[in-house]
């Protein structure tokens, strides 16, 4: 009987893991970060502690698929996730929001942070070295951050800011860090659903060409 309850309970376990988490890269997958970032942002409002969100994807990576196949587009997938995920604290969420694109949200985490945060990143991913057929080949990230309460007073209006942001940096390069403007949500037909460009000039950005702020 004991062991029927604990075989019982680890299957649950298993489920729920598998429920909750990317099978390709290991992080957490889209459907838990719906549920994440509303806990989260809820609980640093209560505490009146800051929040930042970083959404950030893989440079040019079509490209990877398209020249290479898309067992080495998932192996590179792999590689960048686990690049990542090693320069993170215990108390970060790191997730796969899907195709080349991911989410990393930092509690009790001021901007100026987490744009260092991000910039770190950037680097980290630049650096990185991946082989096919004994060639070297390297990739490149671009990055788009906001804070809670700064540029957002909820889930949605943050996910705009920080995606904006993202968008901001594919536009201006690539392979850079560009932080929010605050941005107002009135009325979206769907959550984290991208239609808000930001207009004005960027309160910050980090080139990743040059290092200037």
């Amino acid at each position: 009987m004991v062991q029927n309850i604990t075989d019982r309970k680890q299957l649950e376990l298993t489920l729920q893991n598998i429920a909750s988490h990317d099978p390709l890269t290991g992080l957490l997958n889209r459907h838990e970060c719906d549920h994440v970032l509303g806990r989260q942002l809820e609980l640093c409002r209560r505490l009146k502690v800051p929040m930042g969100l970083c959404v950030f994807d893989l440079d040019h990576f079509k490209q990877v698929n398209d020249q290479f196949g898309h067992a080495v587009g998932d192996k590179v997938l792999q590689q960048v996730a686990h690049t990542i995920a090693t320069q993170l604290r215990t108390t970060d969420y790191l997730f796969r929001w899907g195709g080349e694109e991911f989410l990393l949200l930092c509690t009790d985490t001021p901007l100026n942070d987490l744009r260092l945060l991000a910039e770190k990143l950037r680097e980290c991913v630049a650096q990185m070295v991946w082989e096919h057929a004994g060639v070297r080949q390297v990739i490149t990230c671009s990055f788009g951050v906001a804070n809670f309460p700064d540029h957002a007073g909820d889930v949605e209006s943050l996910f705009i800011a920080a995606d904006s942001a993202l968008y901001r940096a594919k536009s201006q390069g690539r392979n850079r860090v560009e932080c929010a403007q605050p941005v107002v949500a009135t009325s979206f037909p769907k959550i984290f659903k991208r239609q808000i460009q930001v207009q004005s000039a960027t309160e910050c950005s980090v080139s990743g060409l040059t290092g200037r702020l």
